[in-house]
């Protein structure tokens, strides 16, 4: 049975005079080739670039960065221990009094509870959680980002061994025109100007068969890089399903791309940051608690023990102008956040109009290259019959074919395009994730490690 890219280009294949033999041998290479390595489909090679590309790999770690701005901000709330201690050499010589060396030596504990903050905690609180929701945005713009590119990337292999396979055939129609021309010039019925015609055309079509390799070759580098595997045999995957109808409902949906979103969260962050730069101008009050112990003291031969509890109040007066800076800076970053949320509102709707039309676009291309290589093969083939008896020359016959060729790339180039364009509208309208695809993976949990870190006050974990 043919493959699926196989049934594609039928009508290529049916139209290229290869040899039985030659054809029977480029199967038996195929369906070797297709038994030692199964068919990677599109939804294979998104499942791996979602389990393993870096760039995704690099915004989930980011994320968990982020997720701990809610216990650093927490920490405004709980009390700090510290302890110091003191050891040393003392020489006292009081006249009259006392005289010899001692050894001091105490240890003190200080126990801080903050009280009030004035309003710190709870603004820096919502500023955390609210860069915490535009991360998580941000890591799903990234994973549609790195989708996107696994498609593009499938698709480029896809069109590229194509058109590989079409510029090879071209090559040896061509080869055997050339042949056949040679015979018909020894014997006097072409002149040496249709041979040289034919020799030209064979060189530019060897010349499009090294290109369309090194083509491949790229596309295939672009596919490891991507997707972190290199592709097998791909198989042209079927329409997109559950697309918007039109422009207007591409467009009304692009509100909802993770772009915006971030940018929402991270405009309401820049207006907690405000709060934050506020507070520091405001009074705050701790508890402080002290205990402490020593002995060898320079008076006398004797420790001492002390304990204290105590609410201490500070009120900021002057602090150089700082706090009135960062309040003025923070007013502003907001105002940046706000244009930004513009921006990528507008922004948006240009992808989405883009996505949409290179979709359109796509679909209208395709069915005129139908036509094209179909009235192209007609043409070929007629040509053919009419230079059998003169009325056609070698260059007629060159041209015929090289416009068959021509169609036929076209046409393979505008079926990749609709494919990566139908993903593209997805990715518009923010539906380009792995969940919405139904990508056969473990989605990755963006509240798991917010869960486990929130309320957390101690530990260093494991950096993964």
């Amino acid at each position: 049975m043919l493959s699926r890219r196989a049934r594609l280009f039928r009508p290529v294949v049916r139209s290229l005079s290869v040899p039985p033999l030659a054809a029977l041998a480029l199967a038996l290479v195929v369906s070797q080739a297709e038994t030692a390595r199964a068919a990677d489909t599109l939804t294979d090679a998104l499942a791996k670039a979602y389990d393993n590309n870096p760039q995704l790999q690099a915004a989930r770690a980011q994320l968990r960065a982020t997720d701990e701005g809610v216990p650093q901000a927490k920490s405004g709330w709980r009390p700090t221990v510290t302890t110091t201690g003191n050891v040393g050499e003392e020489w006292v010589n009081n006249d009259p009094g006392s005289k010899g060396d001692f050894q001091p030596r105490g240890v003190d504990l200080q126990i801080t509870q903050p009280l009030y903050t004035g309003e710190r905690t709870p603004s820096a609180l919502r500023q955390a959680e609210s860069l915490i929701l535009a991360q998580r945005s941000v890591l799903m713009s990234a994973e549609q980002n790195v989708l996107l590119s696994a498609v593009t990337a499938y698709m480029n292999v896809v069109q590229s061994e194509a058109v590989l396979e079409l510029n090879r055939n071209q090559e040896t129609v061509i080869s055997r025109d050339l042949e056949a021309t040679r015979t018909r010039f020894e014997v006097g019925e072409l002149t040496k100007t249709d041979v040289a015609q034919a020799e030209a055309r064979l060189a530019g079509a060897t010349a499009a068969r090294i290109q369309a390799e090194g083509q491949l070759a790229a596309a295939r580098a672009v596919y490891v890089n991507v997707i972190g595997d290199s592709p097998g045999t791909l198989e042209q995957p079927a329409p997109l399903a559950n697309l918007p109808s039109s422009e207007e409902e591409t467009v009304s949906g692009s509100e909802n791309t993770p772009d915006v979103i971030a940018a929402k969260y991270n405009e309401q962050a820049a207006h907690d940051g405000i709060d934050v730069a506020f507070s520091q101008i405001m009074p705050f009050l701790n508890l402080v608690g002290t205990a402490g112990t020593a002995d060898e003291t320079s008076a006398r031969n004797t420790g001492r023990d002390s304990a204290s509890i105590m609410l201490q109040l500070t009120v900021p007066l002057y602090q150089a102008g700082l706090p009135a800076a960062n309040v003025r800076q923070s007013k502003q970053v907001a105002a940046q956040r706000r244009q930004e949320l513009e921006n990528q509102r507008r922004l948006a709707v240009q992808n989405a109009v883009q996505a949409w039309q290179a979709l359109e676009t796509a679909r209208a291309q395709i069915k005129s290259f139908v036509s094209q290589v179909e009235a192209n093969k007609v043409a070929l083939e007629g040509v053919r019959l009419e230079a059998n008896v003169g009325a056609r020359t070698v260059l007629d016959i060159l041209d015929a074919e090289q416009e068959y060729l021509n169609a036929q790339v076209s046409l393979v180039g505008a079926r990749r395009d609709e494919v990566v364009a139908a993903y593209a509208v997805e990715s518009a309208i923010g539906r380009l994730t792995a969940r919405d695809l139904g990508l056969p993976v473990d989605y990755y949990d963006v509240e798991a490690y917010y869960k486990e870190v929130h309320d957390k006050f101690w530990g260093f974990g494991d950096g993964q």
